[in-house]
């Protein structure tokens, strides 16, 4: 799959997204987590584990 030459489909952007977001130390994600909300917040798998991610913190 790395070498196909198809664009990545929303699907398999979205999910390395929550891939990236996943291994993130925990103080990196709290900061970042305001502009991934605004970057992402339109896309749903993502959308879903940045609200999680929020809602445990709060």
């Amino acid at each position: 799959n790395l070498n196909d030459d198809k664009p990545l489909s929303r699907e398999a952007s979205e999910s390395s997204h929550v891939l990236i977001l996943d291994s993130l130390p925990d103080i990196l994600t709290g900061r970042l987590i305001g502009c991934a909300v605004r970057c992402t917040d339109r896309s749903g798998s993502v959308y879903e584990k940045l609200s999680w991610l929020i809602g445990a913190d709060q």
